[in-house]
Formats: C-alpha cells, structure tokens, sequence
C-alpha cells in the first residue's frame, strides 16, 4: 500500500496497480458511485442518494419493497413470477392467454368477461347477464338465447320450429311440445292428448264434429231433484202441459243441439194418468207454457216404487248465444 501526499490530501489505494478507493469500502473508486461514503456504491437513478438510503432506487414511483425490479425503472410487476416484467411480458398472469386476448391479464384464474360486469366467467354465475344462470343455460354465453327445445343448436329465439315437429312456431299452439300442434279449445291440453278437443262437454269419440264447439250431437241433460212430482193430485184430468220442472242452459256461442236426449228422475206416486211427457223450449221465459213456446220433443216415464224417470228425445235446435230456459210438462189422461 502506498501513501502520497497531494496538496497536503492522504491518497489510500493500490498504487502500483494506479486503482484508487477513497472511501475504502472495497469498491474502486471508478466503480463507485459515491466513492467518499463508504455506506453506499450505486445509486441507480442518479438522484445522489445511494441505493442503501434511496427508497426507490430506480426513480420509478414504486418504492422498491414494492418493486419485483427495484433497480428497473421501466419495470416494477411480475404477476407470473417468471423473471419478466409485466411491461416486457406478453402474458402476465401466465394463463397461456397473452395479454391483448386477456380481460383479466393480470389473474391468472380468469381471461373472458363475456356480459363486461367485472367478474370473469370461472366465478360469474351468469356468464352472458341474461337472467338464466350458466347452470340452466344452454347458451352461457349468449344473451339473446338461453333455451334450445329440440337440442338442434339453434336457440329458441331464432328457430322458427322451437320442437322441431314440422309447424312453425307461429302455427303452433303447443311450440315447445314435439308430441302437439294443435289446441282447438286453448285449454292447454293439445289435441293429441285431449280427449275433448273443442271443449263441449262431448268425447271426441262420441262427437261427429269434434273440431266445432258450437254443434253438440246430444244434449244429455240429466236431472235427479226430489222436487220432481209428478201426482194427480197436483192437477186435474185432462189438464194439458202441467209444469213439473223449469231448468236453464247457458251458451258462450251460438251453439247446435243434435239429436236431444233428456233424462230426469225424481219421486212419485203410482199414478198412471199421466198421458205425455213433453219438453219445451220456454221462449219467454215466464216458467209456463204458452202458445210460442217451442215443443222440442216428447217422451215417456215410469215410476218404479215411487221413484220418477223421465226419456225424452227431440230433433237439432239450434241456439243462440245466452241463457235459455226449457220446460218439461205433462198431460193428465182425461
């Protein structure tokens, strides 16, 4: 080791080798950024604070306890740990999805946000935000489609033949039911499947115009009331159309009775005065029968042990919409 003195000034180094290192903290003084202060040899951003003291060495804005390269002022971040920076790195997260693809660049769990709400897909429950969740959901990732009928891989909005059975949707009353087309009565039951299919009280298999509402080829009308009759003493001999029941029909249409069977019962005595049960329509609706009234039709009756029945048959009538009200009478036998 060499001493020289120079303008009275101690020089220390290594003369012989003409390396210098004033501060003697074992780095040359041209290698030292601060070569008088032994506490200190880089000082990265040229601030003159040596990078022991300096809080950001590289002058970056990111305190270097913060900074995965604290002396790279053009990096801070390495999401992925992989020795890149974020700025330098084509994939942050390291999902294998490079960042311009990526909505999350910076998680590697998640890269699609499909409705834009701020929750990738992995954690949102509904993907496309259209009120169906992924789970119930044939098309997650479709907001205009949720729902795919016939498993065709169109959506139900855009088919035309939601199930696929040959009629369009809008010509199909059930369009979600392969097995139906047709509901002549809306009742929500299909054709197919109804056993009334125009909803008139008449089987189908009972029923010529099983399509038409408004034709009816029986009116089976049966009646069972203990204020059904029928005894001399409520009329005298040869009395015409003495009233023993009054009853009303309500229609939402105009509406075709076919062939007419009545059937009532009811209690009375063992008269056999009685001549003729008849049936009529009661035009004016005054409970009696009048000349107007509609004679429908005419039948017979027995009593057996006191028990009254009642078998009248008429021809088609044909009804108006409303409430109609008919009559049965009968003649005593003078």
């Amino acid at each position: 080791m060499l001493v020289n003195t120079i303008n009275g000034a101690f020089l220390l180094g290594a003369g012989a080798s003409g390396q210098v290192d004033l501060d003697g903290d074992g780095v040359t003084d041209a290698l030292d950024a601060l070569p008088v202060d032994p506490t200190e040899i880089q000082d990265t951003d040229g601030d003159g604070i040596g990078n022991n003291k300096d809080g950001d060495d590289d002058n970056d804005g990111v305190a270097d306890e913060f900074d995965a390269f604290p002396e790279d002022p053009s990096e801070s971040m390495d999401t992925d740990g992989n020795g890149v920076g974020d700025n330098r790195d084509v994939d942050d997260d390291g999902d294998g999805v490079e960042d311009d693809l990526d909505a999350f660049p910076l998680d590697p769990l998640e890269w699609e946000d499909t409705d834009s709400d701020g929750i990738g897909n992995n954690a949102d429950a509904d993907d496309d935000n259209d009120g169906v969740e992924d789970s119930e959901d044939l098309f997650p990732l479709d907001p205009s489609e949720s729902a795919d009928t016939d498993g065709d891989g169109i959506g139900n909005n855009a088919d035309t033949d939601d199930d696929n059975d040959g009629v369009e949707d809008v010509n199909d009353d059930l369009p979600l039911d392969p097995e139906e087309t047709v509901d002549t009565d809306m009742d929500g039951i299909g054709n197919n499947a109804d056993t009334d299919d125009d909803g008139d009280g008449v089987a189908d298999d009972e029923d010529s115009k099983p399509l038409d509402p408004n034709y009816w080829d029986t009116l089976d009308a049966s009646v069972t009331a203990s204020s059904l009759s029928l005894e001399q003493s409520s009329a005298v001999k040869g009395d015409q159309d003495v009233v023993l029941q009054v009853f009303q029909l309500t229609t939402n249409l105009q509406t075709t009775l076919g062939s007419i069977t009545f059937k009532a019962s009811g209690t009375g005595d063992e008269s056999t005065g009685v001549e003729k049960v008849r049936w009529y329509l009661d035009v004016n609706r005054d409970g009696a029968v009048d000349t107007g009234d509609q004679l429908l039709g005419e039948g017979s009756y027995d009593l057996d042990d006191g028990r009254l029945n009642l078998m009248i048959t008429g021809d088609p009538l044909e009804l108006s919409a409303g409430e109609h009200e008919f009559i049965i009478a009968y003649d005593l036998a003078p």
